[in-house]
């Protein structure tokens, strides 16, 4: 139950469209439009970047380089960078990964950096 409002204080809630600038069908216009240009701009940037390819380009192009990952929370490698690591590791660029937390939260500190022992491990980090 929340603390009684001090006398003479009034608590009021504001309705967005109660101003009369911008009525309820100009407000789903407006929803809709910025949901379709989300998934396009999303749609683009993939047609743009195209799905990996198997022969070496970019980064791997040259002789293999070390990468070192940095990750906040064990299990980000495998969350975010999954993709990305493997390919390297397939290339054979060696690899270092390095948490900045024990991903203990929860109090489950000790299981998290066992299971980021073992992801790094299929990995040969």
């Amino acid at each position: 139950v929340p603390p009684p409002l001090p006398e003479g204080v009034e608590l009021r809630w504001l309705r967005p469209v109660d101003d009369g600038l911008i009525d309820g069908s100009t407000l789903a216009v407006l929803a809709v439009v910025g949901l379709v240009t989300a998934v396009v701009a999303m749609c683009a940037v993939g047609c743009l970047l195209g799905p990996p390819r198997a022969s070496r380009h970019g980064a791997l192009a040259d002789s293999p380089r070390r990468v070192a990952l940095v990750v906040a929370h064990p299990d980000d490698e495998a969350m975010f960078f999954w993709p990305t690591l493997s390919r390297l590791h397939e290339a054979g660029v060696p690899l270092c990964v390095l948490c900045l937390s024990t991903g203990n939260f929860d109090g489950l500190g000790a299981v998290r950096r066992e299971e980021m022992r073992q992801s790094c491990a299929s990995l040969g980090v």
